[in-house]
């Protein structure tokens, strides 16, 4: 703030010191002026007994308010032939030498300064003789007063003026440093945490104050920069979990392909059995390996944030087709959905699919077999709520939020053959969110967990502005 400091106080001094330059210029000019018209006033009193006296005439009493300044004044005339007549003096402190310079003479009611023999000046004034034979009358006062007072004048307007810009020097430095202090001190919060403390905050807020809302928007622009800092610390966590976890799961099938290859080129291609039981192995590492890569090529497809393609879509019907499926797979397993009457919205359809044949699978799965599940379809208002409800061992509190992250397993010890790579909610949960609805899990009332999905019950056209509810 160094050169901002200097700049401030170099236009302040320089503007007060205009400010008091001209107004002493002003007050010098003007006082100047008044004296110069109250000699010339002495002039026009003085005339009369001058040239009085020139004229051989009585001297009359000179007027009482020039009584005292009757000092060396100085008269003359000029004859019409341009010739100077005999001078004449009034007052003390005469002296031949001590006389105006006659070189430059004013004409008539135009007063001016002369200089004298003596070194002091005089003020000339004209006036017009007694008679025309006699010419024109000089008269002149020194101005050794005068210019003793302007001097005094000068000489105290500058020790004021130089004194009052001390002060204001003074004052404004002190105002800069009060003024420019948040400025400090928001400097060093920035370098603060230019060195890595992101943490910091600018302490002056003050709303009413220029400085201090500059203040309260950098501490808001900040608070963004570390929640994005944050997001973005924890994106980079995620990748590296998310990619730790894809090869530790890529890597168990690949692992078996690999030691049944080579079990094959030890001999078990010679024995009928042990072919079969390498290649149903191959086979089935390979298919649990393609639905893996599936799997994640449908992750990254969601976040990239694609937004789904959109139809009209009967919510029930996909609900009882996704619980007839469920039960070819499991034809031991009361499985149940909602009735016939449709329930409408405007989704991508084999994506809501595949989020049910996900909460489904994921039901069965983990519920002791025979467990019943039932596919609950509400409709409150503008939303329509699908619930998949299992009546099994449930899932901890602790856990309910976390079923929805990638590769997450309740049971960590949990085979990879009967729980999969744990990436099924978390493809349930992007899709959801790219509908824009929600989905949670809940605790089944008798034991068990369920599995919510809530959607908007609106179906909106693209194209047109025009909404209906859907039916049901």
């Amino acid at each position: 703030m160094t050169g901002l400091r200097r700049r401030m106080l170099l236009v302040m001094v320089v503007l007060s010191a205009v400010a008091m330059t001209s107004v002493a210029t002003l007050i010098f000019t003007s006082m100047r002026s008044f004296l110069l018209q109250r000699t010339d006033e002495q002039l026009d009193l003085v005339r009369v007994p001058l040239g009085a006296k020139l004229a051989g005439e009585q001297i009359k009493e000179p007027p009482q308010e020039i009584r005292h300044s009757l000092v060396n004044i100085f008269g003359v005339v000029r004859g019409p032939d341009g010739r100077f007549g005999p001078e004449t003096r009034l007052g003390a402190g005469t002296s031949p030498a001590d006389r105006p310079v006659l070189d430059d003479l004013p004409e008539i009611g135009s007063p001016k300064s002369v200089e004298g023999h003596a070194g002091v000046r005089y003020r000339l004034a004209a006036y017009s003789a007694f008679s025309p034979q006699q010419g024109t009358l000089y008269v002149a006062i020194p101005l050794t007063d005068v210019d003793a007072t302007l001097d005094r004048l000068f000489v105290l307007v500058v020790v004021i003026t130089a004194g009052v810009l001390l002060a204001l020097l003074a004052f404004a430095l002190s105002l800069v440093r009060m003024g420019l202090r948040p400025l400090d001190e928001m400097e060093a919060t920035a370098t603060a945490i230019a060195s890595g403390e992101f943490h910091r905050r600018v302490a002056y807020v003050d709303k009413t104050t220029e400085v201090g809302r500059l203040g309260l928007a950098l501490n808001t622009m900040l608070g963004r920069i570390e929640d994005a800092l944050d997001q973005r610390s924890r994106s980079e966590q995620r990748l590296r979990t998310f990619v730790a976890d894809a090869s530790h799961e890529l890597r168990t099938p690949l692992t078996s392909i690999l030691g049944y290859a080579q079990m094959f080129h030890r001999g078990a291609a010679d024995d009928p059995d042990d072919l079969h039981t390498v290649m149903r192995r191959i086979e089935d590492e390979s298919s649990r390996m393609a639905r893996l890569v599936e799997d994640l090529l449908v992750l990254a497809r969601l976040d990239e944030g694609r937004p789904p393609r959109r139809a009209e879509v009967d919510v029930a019907a996909l609900c009882r087709d996704a619980v007839l499926d469920a039960g070819a797979h499991e034809p031991g397993r009361v499985i149940t959905g909602p009735g016939d009457e449709p329930v409408l919205v405007f989704a991508d359809a084999d994506q809501l699919r595949q989020v049910l044949a996900n909460l489904l699978r994921n039901a069965v799965k983990h519920t002791p077999p025979g467990t019943p599940v039932e596919v609950v379809l509400t409709k409150v208002g503008g939303e329509i709520t699908i619930d998949v409800v299992d009546h099994g061992p449930g899932i901890p509190a602790e856990y309910h939020e976390r079923v929805f992250d990638r590769f997450f397993r309740v049971a960590a010890g949990r085979e990879r053959d009967s729980g999969g790579a744990g990436l099924g909610l978390s493809i349930a949960a992007a899709v959801v969110r790219a509908h824009g609805g929600k989905i949670s899990v809940v605790d089944t009332p008798d034991g068990g967990a369920t599995f919510r999905l809530v959607l908007s019950g609106e179906t909106r056209f693209p194209g047109s502005s025009q909404t209906r509810p859907s039916n049901g």
